[in-house]
């Protein structure tokens, strides 16, 4: 423990409270000096909320399409199967493609595939939602760290450990 967190947490543990919350505001508020990294962060926050709202759709069409709990936990698993079978090869992608052309790409792939839900209105089919959930986990499995090397090469080494802490 250095000099001042000892000074703060002997002045009591509101103090320290403040003092921590503090530190953690000033940290925030020096990204607005790098406005790329803001842009990109808010980008990733809006996407962050989007996938939420996906996984709600989706798990309410396989509860629909699966006619219960099973077509849930089938959707669910196959979602999180390419992150769990193919996140050692994302990782190679992106460290041998880094940059943002990738990230464009992988962006424009999953918009294609969300469209590609719509296909469910016309054939409602669970292993149709299982396929196209599968493509979709696909490309974001290698989406993700695209986004995030993107992240860092934009932030200052200084600024990185915000950055992180943000995504």
């Amino acid at each position: 423990m250095d000099q001042s967190t000892r000074e703060t947490l002997s002045r009591g543990p509101i103090d320290a409270m403040r003092t921590s919350l503090r530190n953690g505001i000033n940290r925030y508020r020096a990204m607005k000096n790098a406005p790329e990294s803001r842009r990109m962060l808010t980008g990733t926050a809006i996407s962050y909320v989007g996938r939420r709202f996906n996984t709600v759709a989706l798990i309410v069409l396989s509860f629909q399409l699966g006619e219960g709990a099973l077509g849930v936990g089938g959707m669910l698993a196959i979602q999180l199967l390419p992150g769990v079978m193919l996140q050692p090869l994302a990782g190679s992608l992106v460290d041998k493609f880094p940059g943002k052309r990738l990230a464009i790409i992988c962006q424009l792939l999953m918009v294609m595939v969300s469209l590609s839900y719509i296909l469910l209105m016309s054939y409602p089919s669970i292993w149709l939602l299982y396929g196209i959930t599968f493509i979709f986990g696909t490309i974001q499995t290698v989406d993700l760290p695209a986004n995030e090397m993107r992240i860092m090469s934009l932030t200052q080494n200084d600024k990185r450990g915000t950055a992180n802490a943000l995504q």
